[in-house]
């Protein structure tokens, strides 16, 4: 017994020794038990077997060797590969290598060699291949590789990215908000006198639609000058700017095929003859930005239908919608104080007339010759009524006055401001008076 105890404990031990010291290298999963049966497995086993099943093995050594071989090698050769394969190789491999084949080499070796031999070999050998495969392998691969992967990966992604992206997009607008340069090509610019602004001069393209700029060359494009496309009969629309304070006279004069236009919520001022003959243009809404409408800014607009005067204004000037024979809906807004001479004269298609509270003097003829105007309502801040004001308004059947007769009575009405209008009444707050009366 003394001498084969020797002669196998001696070759199996120098040989797992170095073995699994220089496979495990590249698996530190399998220090001693799984590293020669995954990688070595077709060289170590084939060697020692050969050996020690000659000599010692047909009685003792048959049975222990097929039981441990066939179990541990099926199931940690399945499961470790497919884990430490794929993701812990590259960071791994590095780290455990050194601890590992260290440790677990110098325990096992010395204590089951010198005490016992037949009894402690077959305990100790499924014990420590089972606790310390398992352990290892799920601790050490799967905290390191899930956490340092996932924290870095997309936090410093998203943030970088989405923050640099929105800054430099706001920036490129000159300074100022992100208003649009784009225009029809064909405008012609000239700085005002301020040195500060463009202003339109003239149009030489061919668009029928015309998009006027809020910014030229890193400057407000604010006035829109005389005769800037007076004549022109290509244009049918026209889109102003939220930066256009002023139309000049004559800007957009017999502009024939003209219909659309958009005001800006910015414009103040309309010049004399702004609009005249535009036959075309058939709807006229006023921002109440609009401070004046000059003379005639829109007469003989003989298509226009709907008109709307914003609040900014306080005076419409002198003949300024004069002879729009088509035009039937009138609104005003409160804060118009005076509506000039002419101003409606010939607009023969105006139904009804509202006036706001705060409407004081209408000039002479301001509505002469409106024949089918029927119905007006006046406020009772009315003080003066200029000759020919309704003159020849000859459908007009009644006027409500929101003040007492005795304020009506008190109104400077000049002899002919009614004259040849239809039979009407005037209701008042307290009492209705007919024709004569009022």
């Amino acid at each position: 017994i003394e001498t084969p105890v020797e002669t196998p404990v001696e070759t199996p031990i120098e040989t797992p020794i170095e073995t699994p010291v220089e496979t495990p290298v590249e698996t530190p999963i399998e220090t001693p038990i799984e590293t020669p049966v995954e990688t070595p497995v077709e060289t170590p086993i084939e060697t020692p077997i050969e050996t020690p099943v000659e000599t010692p093995v047909e009685t003792p050594i048959e049975t222990p060797i097929e039981t441990p071989v066939e179990t541990p090698v099926e199931t940690p050769i399945e499961t470790p590969i497919e884990t430490p394969v794929e993701t812990p190789v590259e960071t791994p491999i590095e780290t455990p290598v050194e601890t590992p084949v260290e440790t677990p080499v110098e325990t096992p070796v010395e204590t089951p060699v010198e005490t016992p031999v037949e009894t402690p070999v077959e305990t100790p050998v499924e014990t420590p291949v089972e606790t310390p495969i398992e352990t290892p392998i799920e601790t050490s691969i799967e905290t390191p590789v899930e956490t340092p992967v996932e924290t870095p990966i997309e936090t410093p992604v998203e943030t970088p990215v989405e923050t640099p992206a929105e800054t430099p997009e706001e920036e490129p607008t000159l300074g100022n908000p992100d208003y649009s340069d784009e225009h029809t090509d064909g405008l012609v610019f000239s700085k005002n006198d301020d040195g500060d602004t463009y202003a339109v001069l003239a149009y030489v393209g061919t668009s029928a639609e015309i998009i006027i700029p809020e910014i030229y060359k890193g400057c407000y494009v604010t006035v829109i000058e005389k005769s800037a496309f007076e004549g022109n009969k290509l244009i049918t629309s026209v889109i102003l700017p939220d930066s256009i304070i002023t139309i000049k006279d004559s800007a957009f004069e017999s502009c024939q095929k003209l219909f659309e236009v958009s005001f800006s919520s910015s414009l103040k001022s309309i010049g004399t003859y702004a609009f005249y003959k535009c036959t075309g243009l058939w709807s006229v809404t006023l921002p109440d930005s609009v401070e004046s409408i000059g003379e005639s800014a829109f007469a003989n607009c003989s298509e226009l239908y709907s008109l709307s005067i914003g609040s900014g204004v306080k005076k419409i000037g002198d003949m300024a919608f004069s002879s729009c024979v088509k035009l039937v809906t009138v609104s005003f807004e409160e804060g118009l104080e005076t509506i000039g001479y002419g101003a409606f004269t010939g607009c023969e298609a105006i139904l009804k007339l509202t006036f706001p509270s705060t409407l004081t003097v209408i000039e002479s003829s301001a509505f002469e010759s409106c024949t089918k105007l029927a119905l007006i309502n006046f406020g009772d801040k009315l003080t003066k009524l200029d000759a020919f004001a309704f003159n020849n308004c000859k459908a007009l059947k009644k006027i409500n006055y929101s003040g007492t007769t005795e304020q009506w009575k008190a109104i400077t009405k000049a002899s002919t401001w009614n004259s040849r209008t239809g039979t009407y009444k005037v209701s008042c707050s307290d009492k209705t008076l007919s024709k004569t009366e009022a």
